[in-house]
């Protein structure tokens, strides 16, 4: 995860991580959307539905974070393929 260089939780990385891939990529992915479909684009509507996307993200990165945890300690992954694979899950 891009914030496992610091001493905050798996849990609160997680929530963190999701709340900055929100913010970041929503107004981008709103525009390319709005654009495909030939549709206004105006800086209001880059941040549309940004509250249940935003919800929704970081409760997708709470939970993986707490997972991450979860499967480090119980696989102990020691070379870099099964790390690989314990992050793949």
């Amino acid at each position: 995860m891009a914030l496992s260089f610091t001493s905050l939780s798996g849990s609160m990385r997680g929530i963190v991580n999701g709340w900055l891939f929100c913010t970041i990529m929503l107004p981008v992915t709103n525009y390319r959307f709005r654009k495909s479909m030939g549709w206004e684009v105006n800086a209001a509507l880059l941040y549309q539905a940004y509250i249940p996307t935003v919800a929704r993200d970081i409760i997708y990165g709470w939970g993986r974070g707490i997972m991450a945890g979860v499967l480090n300690s119980a696989l102990a992954p020691e070379t870099f393929t099964q790390k690989a694979g314990v992050f793949g899950l």
